[in-house]
């Protein structure tokens, strides 16, 4: 048939490295001596874009939140 399927595992213009950042903080609430919650918030941000040579520039920002429970022994 000689038709070609497209490929979606390369994307064309992009940088081979960009850089970025992070910054959070964590919190903890003691339920009692055995139990804690804890909360922890978080942003990553770019601080270059990740594609070259484009009239509109990408930067990866990200937002998210960590909880868990914790248990002393």
């Amino acid at each position: 048939t000689g038709s070609k399927i497209p490929s979606t595992d390369r994307i064309q213009g992009l940088k081979s490295m960009y850089i970025n950042g992070a910054a959070g903080v964590g919190l903890q609430y003691t339920l009692n001596k055995t139990f804690s919650l804890s909360f922890e918030p978080a942003f990553r941000f770019a601080i270059s874009s990740i594609n070259k040579d484009a009239s509109v520039k990408t930067n990866l920002n990200s937002i998210g939140l960590s909880t868990g429970i914790l248990f002393k022994l």
